[in-house]
């Protein structure tokens, strides 16, 4: 690390336009895992003026005045791909500023609004800051330092106590090794919102070592194993199952990398699957010593039976753990007074449901012109969507925004959707007829980091103020880039020898 800064130092010094836009974007990058809780100042109406939210408009104009030094296109020379980004982010802006003169609740959507040209000046900036290769280092190990810290307050938080809220204290959900513990949150609204973030960083650091793999050392390889076993424990500590759910699809996608391209370092996922299995094993510690103990006292009375006695069978050893409801139980129930299925309204699964739904509805009613940003929600609560009016956030981004914004953004998602699918089955494509396993195996990665997607923007009531999620969509875009021009390189002479 010593050495990285004695660079940053250096490079200050030989250019200080850049040395200080590289600071100043360190800077943002790090304070924007932290939010409100870095060097925070209330203003009226708009809420907190804090760190990220003074490091990042700083940075901007850094860039510019580099861009217009350096005399920098920012059109010319860009692939397609980086240019419907540049469009998905302009309609964002545009429609979400027409907004306002139609909204049902003006500061809801002023809000929104303000805290979108953020996120998309953040998401911008790091597509064109990260073509940069230096830049693009810097900006991983700042994700990765800030990573390993929020991952260690997180576990700190769980059987100590909130840092920087005391929020969750009293809200202890998760048992481990016989005791119950408050669900981790560190600086952020919830668990959800907490777990999302920290896995969607944690692939775009698994996505870059995997491009790198060839020189990959010993100290990243068992990162790689304490960064899987460490976001898998918060994730189960924090009881967020859509998390979880996109965090199999990396883990499967890295093992399957491996499995193509590098079979020797297989131990890595058998060395995370066995610190997943004892993460499993402190989960139901209470349950298996419950269930050892009662099979101890059966197999003593057993054995204390009178020989006369007409012997029973041994007892037999079960572990007897909660369920859950089941799939179709998460969703449904039965109305009492006409006997038909309909979505629960009291838990997650039929919840969510019913918001997917309304958002569908939102989007016909607007017949494919959304209804403004902001009023999806609102009329979630204008047509009493949810009888007891306590969710009224849509809890899927993608659902969100279409209903918001109808087919103005639907145009430019789906043209970024097909161009990295087609990145990925090119690359798939060429490097499987030529042989080259290291790239085959990167494609294959890629996809399902692609398929994690869904799952952890759902997770949050809103992920739009998810700075990990525009890190993470800005790493995807540029190593569809790197993909794209892998697949069409020849292959390196030790990658024919496979």
């Amino acid at each position: 690390m010593k050495e990285k800064v004695n660079a940053l130092a250096v490079g200050w010094k030989a250019d200080k336009l850049r040395g200080s836009l590289m600071v100043c974007w360190v800077i943002t990058v790090f304070s924007s895992f932290f939010g409100s809780y870095l060097l925070p100042i209330a203003v009226p109406a708009l809420g907190s003026i804090f760190l990220f939210r003074i490091a990042l408009p700083i940075a901007a104009v850094l860039y510019i005045l580099y861009a217009i030094r350096e005399k920098e296109a920012i059109w010319r020379g860009v692939s397609a791909l980086e240019k419907w980004c540049y469009v998905f982010a302009a309609v964002m802006l545009v429609y979400a500023a027409g907004s306002l003169f139609r909204a049902m609740d003006f500061m809801r959507t002023f809000r929104m609004l303000f805290n979108l040209c953020f996120d998309m000046c953040f998401f911008l900036l790091m597509l064109r800051l990260c073509r940069d290769k230096q830049m693009r280092r810097v900006t991983l190990y700042t994700v990765a330092a800030t990573l390993a810290v929020l991952c260690l307050l997180g576990i700190y938080e769980i059987f100590f106590g909130g840092i920087f809220s005391p929020k969750y204290n009293d809200f202890k959900r998760f048992e481990f090794l016989g005791g119950i513990y408050q669900l981790p949150v560190v600086s952020y609204e919830n668990t959800n919102d907490y777990t999302s973030s920290v896995v969607f960083s944690g692939i775009t650091l698994f996505l870059s070592a995997a491009v790198n793999w060839k020189s990959a050392g010993r100290k990243l390889r068992w990162g790689i194993v304490a960064g899987f076993s460490a976001l898998y424990f918060l994730s189960i500590a924090g009881s967020a199952r859509l998390v979880l759910a996109g965090f199999w699809a990396v883990f499967i996608g890295f093992t399957v990398f491996l499995l193509v391209s590098d079979r020797k370092r297989l131990w890595i996922p058998l060395a995370i699957l066995v610190l997943i299995a004892g993460t499993q094993f402190g989960c139901k510690y209470y349950y298996i010593s419950g269930a050892i103990r009662q099979y101890r006292a059966q197999m003593e009375e057993y054995h204390n039976q009178p020989e006369n006695a007409g012997q029973t069978a041994p007892p037999k050893f079960v572990i007897n753990t909660p369920t859950g409801p089941s799939l179709e139980e998460e969703f449904f129930t039965t109305n009492e007074e006409t006997g038909e299925q309909i979505l629960r309204s009291d838990a997650s699964g039929g919840i969510r449901a019913s918001l997917l739904r309304h958002a569908l509805n939102c989007l016909v009613y607007s017949k494919g012109l959304g209804v403004g940003v902001g009023n999806t929600s609102g009329l979630c609560e204008s047509w009493q969507v949810m009888e007891d009016g306590r969710a009224w956030s849509i809890h899927c981004f993608i659902a969100r925004i279409l209903a918001d914004y109808g087919i103005f953004i639907l145009i430019p998602l789906c043209a970024i959707a097909f161009l990295l699918l087609k990145s990925f089955l090119l690359a798939f494509w060429q490097s499987y007829k030529r042989h080259d396993r290291h790239v085959c195996a990167l494609s294959l990665l890629y996809f399902l980091v692609l398929l994690a997607y869904p799952f952890l923007s759902t997770s949050s009531s809103d992920a739009q103020d998810s700075i990990a999620m525009w890190i993470y969509l800005a790493a995807v875009v540029l190593f569809s880039l790197k993909l794209t021009a892998l697949g069409k390189e020849e292959p390196a002479i030790e990658d024919t020898a496979h």
